[in-house]
């Protein structure tokens, strides 16, 4: 007895509820979508066109769930059919591709697609979608410190999301990004207000993985503010959950050292790059490098082939504010030791990385 074949507009229907769940954070609901998908996929009449929705789903799916299970692999199925794509689902692969980008912390690369995607941006007919380009643009600006283009965007998105209580969420996501931006301008009133509201929001839909990301942020806004002893209480308790295992210990590290709790710094330091070797952090085995040199009586010599190590790579993945940052700090350390050729030349290699990084207007 053969099996009547599903009709694409069935799967086309299931997909739709599917992503909507992935733009709305709602997890358990895109599990249940994918499981319906994957249930009735195998038997549906032959479309190319939605079986590559369905792959560049299961992409943006697998971010959401932090499942890096083959996503390269994803992408490299799907290039072939790039030329043949129309508007949506090119739209689609760019803006997916630059998401994955992202988590690499590859943001270059993720604003080429950013870009490409956004050619398209004008085929979309959901407001929520845009919504979301807005959202994950603002985001890579963010971490590339073009605030003054992460706050356009994020508040473009914050707008979109807050016409929908569905959305309610996402438009917590975008008050924790006005707060991280607001953070970098040292305009901590705001930042902690926008903090706190995302908190809120969080609480109201017993979000426990939102609410650790703001701990987070909460810890990351008292450490800029120079209140190390409240940045702790908070990072403490996204570590004692076993969150965001990269930055968590570089921040706490950083923190300990202020006050003068150095055994526990270098315990952080140590399961930090502990993490980052197995995970190939690339980024984060920098930044624990040069805090460690800074701070384990290392040469002066070996403290600048630090920090000259990580700012190539900065450099390359244009995370131009860390070059700022540690140009400064090696400028001043050499002031102190009154070596002022290299002050001088540190001191010009931080002005030039700030020449390249956005404006904040608040």
């Amino acid at each position: 007895m053969t099996t009547k074949a599903v009709s694409c507009e069935s799967v086309s229907k299931v997909l739709g509820l599917w992503h909507n769940a992935l733009i709305r954070n709602q997890l358990n609901e895109a599990i249940q979508y994918k499981d319906d998908v994957e249930n009735i996929i195998m038997d549906m009449e032959q479309d190319q066109t939605i079986l590559l929705y369905y792959s560049l789903l299961v992409l943006r799916h697998n971010l959401l769930t932090n499942n890096a299970e083959t996503p390269n692999q994803y992408l490299k199925s799907i290039k072939p059919f790039e030329e043949k794509m129309g508007s949506l689902l090119t739209y689609y692969y760019h803006l997916f591709t630059g998401m994955h980008k992202s988590a690499e912390r590859r943001y270059g690369e993720a604003l080429d697609h950013y870009t490409a995607a956004e050619e398209k941006l004008i085929d979309i007919p959901d407001d929520m979608e845009k919504g979301e380009f807005h959202y994950r643009v603002a985001s890579v600006y963010y971490h590339i410190r073009q605030t003054m283009l992460a706050y356009k965007h994020v508040k473009q998105a914050k707008a979109i999301f807050d016409t929908d209580k569905d959305y309610g969420k996402k438009s917590a996501d975008c008050d924790n990004l006005l707060g991280l931006c607001y953070i970098l301008n040292k305009n901590f009133g705001l930042a902690e207000k926008h903090l706190r509201q995302a908190f809120e929001t969080a609480e109201l839909f017993k979000d426990e993985e939102l609410k650790l990301h703001i701990y987070y942020n909460l810890g990351f806004l008292y450490a800029e503010k120079k209140e190390p002893d409240h940045a702790i209480d908070y990072l403490n308790k996204v570590h004692a959950a076993g969150f965001n295992k990269v930055r968590t210990p570089f921040l706490l590290a950083r923190e300990y050292f202020k006050i003068a709790k150095s055994d526990k710094a270098f315990e952080m330091i140590d399961k930090g790059l502990k993490v980052c070797e197995e995970t190939n952090n690339v980024e984060y085995r920098h930044h624990y490098s040069i805090l460690r040199a800074f701070n384990d009586g290392s040469s002066d010599d070996e403290i600048e082939s630090a920090v000259k190590e990580g700012m190539t790579y900065f450099k390359k993945h244009r995370l131009n504010g860390y070059v700022n940052d540690y140009s400064s700090q090696l400028a001043y350390y050499f002031c102190e030791r009154e070596n002022h050729e290299k002050a001088s030349r540190y001191f010009r290699s931080a002005y030039e990385s700030r020449e390249t990084e956005g404006l904040f207007i608040s």
